[in-house]
Formats: structure tokens, C-alpha cells, sequence
């Protein structure tokens, strides 16, 4: 990572084992979620620059993740053909959205959450 305003390499965040597919910043700058090909959403602190958390529950390469406006969940999608939300506080699976026929290769919130 690197400050925007000076340039300077902040650190290195590393613990997939596959290429990285999408990050996102949650809303408060605190926390990063990575998509993966490992087929692992990882949290990661953005002051200590170590992991926080790893959302568990897709079944194959994830494509991208992205943080609800209050940062209150993460939304995941996947090559599984489902999309996940998660609670960013206790990292708990809250629902499944199944359904699509192919590979989910992005997912968005709207701006009012």
C-alpha cells in the first residue's frame, strides 16, 4: 500500500496464496478486504497491515468484494455462481444470493446501502 499524498510505501499485505482479483476499502479507511483465486476473502488492517479476518463460504475463485456505504457488510461474488454478504464486524456469513447461471464477476451496492 502507499500513501496517496506522498507516495511512500506503506507495507505489503500478503497471505494468498493465489493471484488477487479485487480489493476494496471499507467506508472508515480502517479495513481492506482481497478477492482471491485461492477462493479466500481475507480483512486486513489497514495500521497493522496484518489480517483480520477470512470470510469463509465460497466454494471457488472469488472476482470481486466490496464494502456497504455504512461498512456495516462486505459483499462478495464468485466464479461459484453465488454472491455473499457478510457482517464486517463479526465476519458471520448473513445471506446467499443464488441463482445466477454463470460466473459472478462483480457486485455492487447501491448508494443508500
Amino acid at each position: 500500500l502507499w500513501d496517496p499524498k506522498t507516495m511512500e510505501h506503506k507495507g505489503t499485505l500478503t497471505g494468498h496464496s493465489e493471484m488477487v482479483a479485487c480489493v476494496a476499502y471499507s467506508p472508515d479507511g480502517k479495513r481492506i478486504a482481497s478477492a482471491s483465486e485461492d477462493k479466500a476473502v481475507k480483512v486486513w488492517d489497514t495500521v497493522t497491515m496484518e489480517e483480520a479476518g477470512n470470510l469463509k463460504g465460497h466454494c471457488d475463485w472469488k472476482y470481486c468484494v466490496t464494502y456497504s456505504p455504512d461498512g456495516k457488510h462486505v459483499a462478495s461474488a464468485s466464479k461459484d455462481k453465488a454472491i455473499k454478504v457478510w457482517d464486517a464486524v463479526t465476519m458471520e456469513e448473513v445471506c446467499s444470493l443464488k441463482g445466477h447461471s454463470r460466473d459472478v464477476n462483480c457486485v455492487a451496492w447501491s448508494p443508500d446501502g
